[in-house]
């Protein structure tokens, strides 16, 4: 997918008058920083992203990744959902706010909450209409109780199991509608947002994406297969130039799960791989009986046509 041009533009202009050079210093030292102390939460680990250099490089390098998924995920909500008041919480530089401003056009009030003061600055000028609060998610209180949409885009990684429940009680106590989390497509991130889901669905929440049925997951306790999807986004010139890289996209794994306060009619079966085949097509999902497998799909199959334009992550109107 592509970025806006809007929102690219306002990357580019981030970048004026800041050399090249120190940017793409300043991207190898948070890239070597997290390869070395992990980007899930240890004991004495320190991911902080330390000055303005280092925020504006994880601007252009992280942030349209991150844009990527954040627009997949609400993409797959209920088409008559229309949120008009949302909560960001670890914000970031407003990352999965952008997206749902491009997304919806019903949103009129968005609050942001994000403790990193270089990129809760250079958040404000990405989203300056925003109400953007200090605070660390873990101790600050919510303010209000009634969002319409609430999302958590990569942050809830960084807290330990205890913390991180506190956090997603005190996050749906504050939703009056949609609650999104978010964390990296690793077998980690996929293992908080179990833990989410598991976590929510005591709680009487109604899952509105991606699962298709409310019951176990069916890769609950798999070994070597884990719950997540894929985004290819576009690089930019810039990106391209800081990462090191010569393709002109990148794909984006992350894993999801957004509840509802009300119940939302769920697909049959929902994507979990790359369609692929020829005059067999291979559908690797997970169905509304809470089984997860491969189905194929004949040339001679009247779904054939359709089915060969599937994307990791669609939702399918067959089980398996």
């Amino acid at each position: 997918m592509p970025i806006p041009v809007d929102l690219r533009e306002k990357i580019d202009n981030l970048m004026a008058g800041t050399g090249l050079n120190a940017v793409r210093d300043a991207a190898e030292a948070v890239s070597t920083r997290y390869r070395r102390e992990g980007s899930f939460a240890r004991e004495g680990a320190n991911l902080q992203i330390r000055d303005g250099a280092e925020a504006l490089a994880y601007v252009c390098t992280r942030l349209p990744a991150t844009y990527g998924a954040a627009e997949h995920v609400l993409g797959r909500l209920p088409d008559d959902f229309a949120p008009r008041t949302m909560l960001d919480v670890g914000a970031g530089p407003g990352t999965v706010a952008l997206a749902a401003l491009d997304h919806f056009d019903s949103l009129r009030q968005v609050t942001l909450i994000e403790p990193n003061a270089h990129l809760r600055g250079i958040g404000a000028s990405l989203v300056p209409n925003g109400t953007w609060i200090n605070g660390d998610l873990a101790t600050v209180d919510m303010p209000g109780k009634d969002f319409d949409l609430i999302t958590a885009g990569y942050v809830l990684n960084e807290l330990n199991a205890r913390a991180r429940a506190a956090v997603v009680d005190k996050l749906w106590a504050a939703c009056s509608g949609m609650l999104v989390i978010i964390e990296p497509g690793t077998p980690e991130g996929s293992a908080v947002v179990q833990d989410v889901r598991d976590q929510l669905l005591e709680k009487g929440g109604s899952i509105a994406a991606p699962c298709p049925q409310m019951g176990a997951c069916p890769l609950h306790d798999a070994v070597k297969r884990w719950c997540h999807f894929s985004q290819r986004v576009e690089r930019s010139k810039l990106h391209r130039s800081l990462k090191g890289g010569a393709l002109g996209y990148e794909d984006e794994k992350f894993s999801y799960i957004a509840f509802s306060r009300t119940p939302v009619a769920l697909p049959q079966g929902r994507v979990l791989g790359h369609v692929a085949g020829a005059k067999v097509m291979q559908v690797e999902m997970c169905d509304d009986n809470g089984d997860f497998g491969t189905a194929q799909i004949a040339k001679s199959d009247p779904r054939y046509k359709d089915i060969k334009h599937l994307d990791w992550g669609d939702a399918v109107d067959f089980s398996l």
